[in-house]
């Protein structure tokens, strides 16, 4: 069903995205002969966990923060500097301009790796996320737009062997089910004000974790992915009509800038990503819309980790534009069971109205 779907020739399921990410780059670096691989400095940490658990070397670059498409020169001198892989994260289903990503590719015999984690109902040129790298890698876990409860998957369409991963058992099906009915109970908005009031649950935080060896998909996981292959269609058709209507809203706020599209391309808007340059007024939104799911993105470029610092080539350099969407970023919920009157409310009463 999914090299169906996603015009791939193998498809290779692993325990989450992650660890199929770091499955993609292992197969990356064995065909391209080349450790080191070019990754966004601004994108979600388990990008970092999936570059450790490959042994990579990494050459970061920089991301555009109008556009949160990557920025194409760095991009090219990350590549021109010797990696042979790069990795191209579409943020919240915003996607990038592949053509010249693949020519930048091109001219520097570079492999892409599409990590659309992310991407889920999206597409470029009627050609969906997930169907857009030589190798891609989609995600099943909590937020991602299709759950299973956890799972990944890469998707293999330019004859490059992934090495398969390691057994599932029966106590892992057990925790996926709990996981699941878990997330499933708490995704409705008058339940989640409660997990999101516990600090130690550390709801919508971001922090690196080690990586694990790849083990197989459960068994629960895959039947949840093919029971929720058709709802989740559907859901990134929701998301979408209330992204629109949430940009629409926004227009003419002072201090809140949405980001613009390319041309035939259809954004999956997992969240709606907007700027907030205004400090004051982001954290007004932050702390009163927390319980209806407004939150913070990445807290820290990926060239900031330390524990990257020994692998990368170029850590110390100024990312500026990462700086930027580290500082200014935020995401609001479209998810269908999302509270789109009160987030409206909300974007009013905490001190800015439409000019």
């Amino acid at each position: 069903m999914l090299c169906q779907r996603y015009t791939a020739d193998r498809a290779t399921l692993f325990a989450s995205g992650t660890q199929a990410l770091t499955a993609a780059l292992r197969a990356a670096i064995a065909h391209t002969r080349e450790k080191s691989v070019a990754l966004p400095a601004f994108t979600c940490f388990d990008v970092a966990t999936a570059a450790v658990g490959a042994d990579a070397a990494i050459a970061f670059y920089d991301v555009d923060p109008v556009t949160l498409q990557p920025d194409y020169d760095s991009l090219e001198r990350a590549l021109s500097a010797g990696a042979g892989t790069a990795v191209i994260a579409p943020l919240y289903g915003v996607q990038p301009d592949w053509q010249r990503v693949r020519s930048i590719a091109g001219r520097n015999d570079a492999l892409i790796i599409e990590d659309a984690a992310q991407g889920i109902g999206s597409s470029w040129h009627g050609k969906v996320a997930g169907s857009l790298g030589v190798l891609s890698v989609l995600s099943f876990g909590r937020g991602k737009g299709w759950t299973g409860g956890g799972g990944g998957v890469v998707l293999d369409r330019g004859g490059i062997p992934v090495e398969p991963p390691g057994g599932s058992s029966v106590s892992r099906d057990i925790a996926t089910i709990v996981k699941a009915a878990a997330q499933a109970a708490f995704s409705s908005p008058r339940l989640f004000a409660l997990p999101a009031a516990i600090p130690w649950l550390r709801l919508g935080e971001t922090h690196y974790h080690a990586p694990s060896d790849p083990s197989a998909i459960t068994a629960a996981s895959a039947a949840l992915v093919m029971q929720t292959a058709q709802s989740a269609v559907l859901e990134s058709r929701h998301r979408r009509e209330r992204a629109h209507a949430l940009m629409e809203f926004i227009t003419g706020f002072e201090d809140i800038l949405t980001i613009p599209v390319l041309q035939d391309t259809e954004p999956g808007y997992l969240r709606l990503p907007v700027r907030v340059p205004s400090e004051s007024y982001r954290r007004t939104l932050l702390l009163r819309g927390a319980a209806l799911g407004v939150a913070q993105t990445y807290p820290a470029k990926l060239n900031s980790l330390h524990v990257l610092h020994g692998r990368a080539s170029n850590a110390a350099q100024h990312f500026r534009g990462a700086e930027c969407l580290v500082a200014e970023l935020i995401t609001l919920p479209t998810h269908s069971r999302s509270q789109q009157e009160l987030l409206r409310n909300l974007l009013v009463s905490s001190g800015r109205s439409p000019s």
